[in-house]
């Protein structure tokens, strides 16, 4: 999966790459570009994370008070016919969690993005992902993110509007 962007004087590919394979295939950024079809084509280089400069920063997240009540439970335990009124409350306790656990996974998913995607051999099974930039053009309009990895390309068209 690929998701495009400009940030700063860059353009921006956040990429997820998935080893749906029995054998370990090898991926390398810099192998990877973006394309622009139109106004004018020419191809965007990768940069390397020790040549960027300039990045914005992005904003450091505040922490929110939790919008749902916390119900503690210090009843004896419940009898074996359920009363409907606790299962109700067991019920909302579980989507809560549920809840949690989602947040969770997306934070580590967006942890996990944040950081410049690396030259690796990637296991079967496995998944990998972080940002990898290219050089930038302001004129863009129709690009295409190309990723060869393990001898396939893969291409991702993306309007820059």
């Amino acid at each position: 999966m690929v998701a495009i962007s400009r940030e700063g004087a860059y353009t921006r590919a956040d990429v997820s790459i998935a080893n749906n394979t029995i054998m370990p295939q090898s991926l390398t950024p810099e192998d990877f570009r973006v394309e622009v079809v139109t106004p004018k084509p020419r191809v965007l280089l990768y940069v390397p994370p020790s040549d960027l400069k300039d990045l914005p920063v992005p904003p450091t997240p505040q922490p929110q008070a939790s919008a749902t009540p916390q119900i503690v439970n210090s009843l004896p335990p419940q009898p074996s016919v359920p009363d409907p009124a606790q299962t109700s409350i067991a019920e909302g306790n579980d989507a809560d969690a549920n809840a949690k656990k989602v947040a969770s996974l997306q934070a580590a998913d967006k942890a996990a993005s944040d950081h410049p995607l690396e030259a690796t051999s990637l296991p079967p099974n496995e998944v990998t992902r972080g940002r990898v930039y290219f050089e930038s053009d302001k004129h863009a309009r129709l690009v295409n993110v190309v990723l060869p990895i393990a001898g396939l390309v893969f291409e991702f068209p993306y309007s820059m509007k």
